[in-house]
């Protein structure tokens, strides 16, 4: 069973592979076919990752309110405003929402007076995936400056500089920090647009996994500590087996179940923490409050039935 990668459509090699390592090759979604990431179109090429696009329509539209959204923002909150300010202030702007519907579709007076949710989401999506892709950037190019100044140093001195990294990693900004319920809500709309409703959802944030624990229905069921990468193919077997069990029977408790065994300690570790939200699917995570459109919360259907009992949620760091 290939975990879905949630909520995000960008993801670094570092964070696929140690999903590989335990639970195989990982599944994410995009918010359009046209303007995927070359480094997530390279993951899928080496076969790390797979990508599925719920919805093809509309591509070429969605890259235009990209674009007419930022010069909005620009326009509205300065000139030299950053993408992220743009993101976390202009999205859920009040404003915002009655200039979607006047100055980007001024020139299309046969549209709908206003996008649908799935649209917004998208966009939403389409923007927070641009902005991720410039964190990683960033992140890398900062890394790189500190291996050189290190090399430097060393050739200097003759002696190696020691970082100070009891913080924390010094480049694993959470991007989950942007948003959160926004994010969430999001990508469960466009999940919604899916033949396939995933059962087993992994994040590698933090903030948005506190987000889900922190909800009534949602329940912890296991936490792995030092989890070795290195693990043999009869262990991926048996989490296989755990996990279909998890998502296929009723929930009765913690208490009940059978944690596999890891291989633990090595060069490379991971942490490993699983919920369940038993007896629902994903949609059920969505927060009324978080979305885009207010105004639009139907009972319409999912496109396809829930595949499974239960939903699982897991956290790898």
């Amino acid at each position: 069973m290939n975990p879905t990668y949630f909520p995000f459509t960008y993801i670094k090699e570092s964070v696929v592979k140690k999903i590989n390592s335990i639970f195989g090759r990982v599944i994410i979604y995009q918010p359009d076919f046209s303007a995927i990431p070359e480094s997530i179109r390279r993951l899928e090429k080496d076969g790390l990752i797979e990508i599925r696009v719920p919805v093809k329509d509309d591509d070429d539209r969605l890259i235009k309110f990209c674009t007419e959204f930022k010069e909005w923002g620009r326009l509205h909150q300065s000139e030299g405003v950053s993408l992220k300010n743009i993101f976390n202030k202009g999205f859920y702007n009040t404003s915002f929402a009655a200039q979607i519907s006047t100055d980007i579709k001024k020139d299309s007076k046969d549209e709908e007076p206003a996008p649908d949710p799935v649209f917004l989401a998208r966009l939403f999506l389409f923007m927070a995936q641009e902005l991720d892709v410039q964190q990683s950037d960033i992140d890398h190019e900062l890394a790189l400056s500190i291996d050189d100044e290190l090399d430097l140093f060393k050739s200097i001195t003759g002696e190696d500089r020691v970082l100070d990294i009891s913080k924390g990693s010094l480049f694993d900004n959470d991007a989950g920090a942007y948003m959160p319920d926004q994010r969430m809500a999001a990508w469960l709309t466009v999940m919604q647009k899916d033949d396939y409703v995933p059962s087993f959802l992994v994040t590698g944030s933090r903030i948005v996994f506190n987000e889900i624990i922190a909800t009534d229905a949602v329940e912890d069921v296991c936490f792995f500590e030092s989890v070795s990468l290195e693990q043999p193919v009869s262990f991926k077997k048996e989490m296989e087996r755990f996990l279909m069990t998890l998502i296929g029977e009723k929930w009765r408790g913690a208490e009940y179940i059978s944690c596999p065994q890891f291989e633990t300690g090595g060069m490379e570790t991971i942490n490993l923490r699983l919920c369940i939200l038993p007896g629902k699917g994903p949609e059920a995570l969505i927060k009324p409050e978080a979305l885009i459109n207010r105004a639009v919360i139907t009972d319409e259907p999912l496109k396809h039935k829930q595949a499974s009992l239960n939903t699982l949620i897991g956290l790898i760091e």
